[in-house]
């Protein structure tokens, strides 16, 4: 990605958004810790997710850590410096790098203190679910011990669908 194919308006609450948002709603509600811990796999450059959960959070009136991970390489490094500067501003973390990379994963399960997630993001919007390498990363985060069994995901599920095409004629 450049950053010309980043889109900095926040999204509606619509389409997908509306989505995200009905799953992030339902897993505030079913979180029962007093500081719940979200974590982001793959903010982009504006960190929409995470900006939404956090909007989420305040309106419930729930103090929350905020913790995401960005790579360096999206938009030769500009992504992961505007989200970690939304990121600030909402009293998070972004730690810069890939979420499979031990380096990451250390800074990301230092700053998380021996805790797991109560809920974890991974954007994949706009994406076909499985060319984003969703099954992988939430995979890996899971035997990595970024994320835990308990840990809400969202999104909880997905599919990528092929149909075959009748090229024969």
């Amino acid at each position: 990605y450049n950053t010309s194919e980043y889109c900095e308006e926040y999204p509606r609450d619509e389409g997908w958004m509306k989505m995200y948002t009905k799953a992030a709603r339902s897993a505030i509600r079913n979180t029962m810790t007093s500081n719940p811990m979200v974590l982001e796999i793959g903010t982009g450059m504006y960190a929409h997710m995470m900006t939404m959960v956090d909007k989420l959070m305040k309106q419930s009136k729930i103090e929350h850590t905020a913790i995401a991970i960005e790579s360096n390489m999206s938009a030769s490094g500009e992504a992961a410096s505007r989200a970690a500067m939304i990121m600030e501003k909402l009293g998070g973390h972004l730690i810069k790098g890939h979420s499979t990379d031990g380096k990451t994963i250390k800074e990301t399960t230092d700053i998380m203190n021996g805790s797991e997630p109560d809920i974890a993001i991974s954007e994949t919007i706009g994406d076909i679910f499985s060319s984003g390498r969703y099954p992988y990363t939430y995979s890996k985060a899971l035997d990595d011990e970024l994320i835990g069994i308990s840990t809400i995901s969202i999104p909880a599920e997905g599919a990528t669908m092929w149909r075959p095409a009748n090229s024969a004629n």
